[in-house]
């Protein structure tokens, strides 16, 4: 603390600070959600972990290691991560019941045959013993959880812990993201409009010249639209923090940012952009010293797939929450076009841990789907935890599953092949039950021997590890 440091373009804000710098522009997306860059002045706080997305800029450190935003999410979700699922609970005392059961059948049956027949109380306890021996029992579950983590890796859905599938196909509500969970998580040019009757073509040319060397994601957005074009050369190239770009381009001064940025080179006021913002759209405006040439929209866009997997989780009975750190206007629009009827903004990383516990104490099993660090300690609060393949590291590392492709309708799939491996586990369990309640009288009778009991139990165990490899196909 107390540290006066440089932070280059495009490189993270290594703790949190104090701006010194007039202007910045950095981008929070992990950390709070938010999908815009945000532009900062001086004497703002910079938080640890975001990015700089403008030009160099100095802060002064105010809070280094365990005291920083970043650290305290990490600690809500080591605590998080702390607390046991019920079903462990309940898995570890069955078991243990399940022992002590065996072995008082083969004590009381070693005991009794000591009074009926001497010679054959060892012969019974053996059996008891052998035919009871807990292998089918302890292979229904681990067999098909076997072999439903690979045919889930196939899928481009890695297991990372073994509560994830059944702890999904327990799930009645799925809480998800926005930037980078529904949508693609970067901006993209939604249209180009021109002004003053210039060109598309053209706008989309000097505009592009502008941004080619800039690492602003809108930057990167416009120069991408251009990427097909010849490029122009732009002398001078002056990036100004939270305002824009400006540069010589065949002789004229040409700007391209924020309106009031424009317009200072022209004088003229912004033409009126009617429901931009209100559909969670940003727009840079582009101009020279003769007046406006014309405006960019830019949109973070939904991935295509995100409607289509959102109605196949419905028909599998689960309730979709969206929940986002980004703006109110943005989350509605995302929630009205993929017909979500259940969504939360502008929530915190704390608030985003607390709407999870609230839905858990109202008796939901919570499945959560983020990629950023603002989503983590959610994420392990949550019954089961879902990272996108494309999202922060120490996300998929304290997650129970990642989704390699990013694509949700793999994570559609994925709860339905839980849901089909949980039936395929009750399957097992009951026929070891079953088959346990028919051998433990006969074995006790005398009416097995050990050697048939040692082939009941191969039996038995094949039996249910063949059901099992079926969840591979």
């Amino acid at each position: 603390p107390g540290d006066r440091i440089v932070v280059p373009a495009g490189e993270t804000v290594p703790a949190d600070g104090e701006l010194l710098s007039a202007r910045a522009v950095v981008s929070e997306a992990w950390l709070t959600g938010e999908s815009r860059a945000l532009a900062r002045t001086r004497g703002e706080l910079l938080l640890g972990g975001s990015v700089n997305t403008g030009g160099p800029l100095e802060l002064r450190v105010t809070r280094v290691g365990a005291e920083t935003a970043l650290a305290s999410i990490h600690r809500m979700m080591e605590r998080a991560l702390a607390e046991r699922p019920r079903w462990v609970r309940m898995a570890e005392r069955a078991s243990g019941a399940f022992v002590a059961m065996v072995l008082v059948a083969a004590i009381a049956g070693f005991t009794a045959w000591l009074a009926i027949d001497a010679t054959r109380a060892l012969e019974v306890a053996v059996a008891v013993l052998v035919v009871t021996c807990p292998c089918a029992f302890a292979l229904a579950t681990p067999a098909a959880m076997t072999a439903a983590t690979g045919r889930l890796a196939r899928g481009n859905f890695v297991v990372t812990r073994g509560r994830a599938i059944e702890a999904m196909a327990a799930a009645t509500d799925i809480v998800l993201d926005k930037t980078g969970t529904l949508t693609e998580g970067r901006p993209r040019l939604v249209c180009v409009v021109p002004l003053a009757g210039h060109d598309r073509t053209r706008c989309i040319e000097l505009a592009a010249a502008l941004s080619r060397h800039s690492l602003h994601p809108f930057d990167r957005a416009i120069a991408a639209a251009g990427a097909g074009s010849i490029p122009l050369e732009a002398k001078d190239l002056d990036a100004v923090a939270g305002e824009g770009l400006e540069a010589f381009i065949e002789g004229r001064r040409v700007r391209l940012g924020r309106a009031s940025f424009v317009a200072a080179l022209h004088g003229r006021s912004a033409p009126v952009v009617e429901g931009a913002d209100a559909d969670g759209e940003s727009v840079a405006w582009l101009g020279d010293s003769a007046g406006w040439i014309g405006r960019f929209h830019l949109g973070d866009a939904l991935r295509p797939e995100a409607a289509e997997a959102l109605r196949a989780l419905e028909r599998l009975g689960l309730t979709i929450h969206l929940l986002s750190g980004d703006r109110a206007s943005v989350v509605e629009r995302t929630a009205r076009a993929l017909g979500i009827g259940r969504f939360t903004a502008e929530a915190h990383p704390a608030e985003k841990i607390e709407f999870v516990r609230a839905l858990q104490r109202r008796g939901a099993r919570v499945a959560m789907v983020g990629d950023g660090l603002n989503d983590a300690p959610a994420l392990a609060q949550a019954d089961v935890s879902v990272a996108m393949g494309g999202g922060a590291d120490l996300t998929q590392l304290r997650s129970d599953a990642v989704l390699l492709s990013d694509s949700l309708v793999d994570l559609a799939n994925a709860v339905a092949l839980a849901r089909r491996t949980r039936r395929v586990v009750r399957q097992n369990i009951a026929a070891s039950v079953a088959y346990n309640l028919l051998a433990i009288p006969l074995a006790l009778a005398g009416m097995v021997t050990p050697l048939m009991a040692g082939v009941g139990m191969a039996a038995s165990s094949l039996a249910v590890v063949a059901n099992a490899m079926r969840l591979s196909r």
